[in-house]
């Protein structure tokens, strides 16, 4: 019987000791697995943060005078026309757009996981990709379709509201920053916040460019009834749509 037990207590010394050593292999091999994808990562992350501080760079004078007339004329159909009227004005306001896009969805992207977003555990280059091209998608068929309301009702108000939505986004998406960076740059603050941050900077922007949008449309001969029309088929079912696929990630 000792002997037995004697054997019995080398084989599980031999078993625990040959467990110890492939847990230990593994250890040592895991990390040099996980090395090339975590390098990759932190590459394209550093490539597209310096692409956008370049870009900040080279277009700051723009990207300043666009956030600037986009706040001022929020609440001027006047003002809102002046922008379109000056070519320099148009044009830094859609540099300011497309530059807030693409920083606001670096943003997001590279705090998925404090945000509570990307279930899939997406990458930060990946995950930055399909939000930025699923917003500048979403702006071409806007366009599209209100480009083509012009074409059917012989006018052009549509591509004009179409250009002031450039305004209220940029004012949203600025606001979206601001608590984006708070919550980044402070420990206190719950995910809840930011959720109810980035709700308020969508919703109230928004309010004020529906508003806009009726005195337009209302003023040019349309009825109510159409203008409940374009309201749920143009700017409450993309944004469904929208809401529904960030639910996805």
């Amino acid at each position: 019987m000792p002997n037995e037990e004697i054997k019995i207590d080398t084989v599980a010394s031999i078993k625990s000791a040959w467990g110890d050593i492939s847990t230990s292999v593994k250890e040592v091999e895991s990390p040099s697995r996980r090395e090339v994808p975590s390098q990759i990562d932190s590459v394209t992350n550093l490539f597209i943060l310096v692409s956008l501080i370049l870009f900040m760079l080279i277009a700051t004078d723009r990207i300043l005078e666009g956030i600037g007339r986009s706040f001022n004329s929020i609440l001027s159909v006047k003002r809102l026309k002046e922008i379109d009227w000056e070519l320099t004005l148009r044009s830094s306001r859609n540099t300011t757009m497309v530059f807030i896009i693409l920083l606001l969805c670096f943003l997001i992207s590279y705090n998925s996981q404090e945000l509570s977003i990307n279930k899939y555990q997406l990458s930060t280059p990946i995950l930055y990709t399909i939000t930025s091209l699923s917003i500048f998608l979403f702006l071409a068929i806007k366009g599209f379709f209100l480009t083509l309301l012009d074409y059917c009702n012989k006018s052009d108000i549509f591509r004009f509201i179409n250009r002031y939505f450039r305004d209220y986004l940029i004012v949203s998406l600025c606001s979206i920053i601001i608590g984006v960076i708070l919550f980044y740059l402070s420990q206190n603050l719950l995910s809840s916040f930011i959720n109810i941050w980035i709700l308020a900077s969508l919703i109230l922007p928004y309010i004020f460019y529906l508003v806009v949008t009726s005195v337009v449309i209302l003023k040019n001969n349309f009825s109510i009834f159409f203008y409940i029309l374009y309201i749920c088929a143009l700017e409450v079912l993309p944004i469904v749509l929208i809401v529904k696929v960030f639910s996805l990630l």
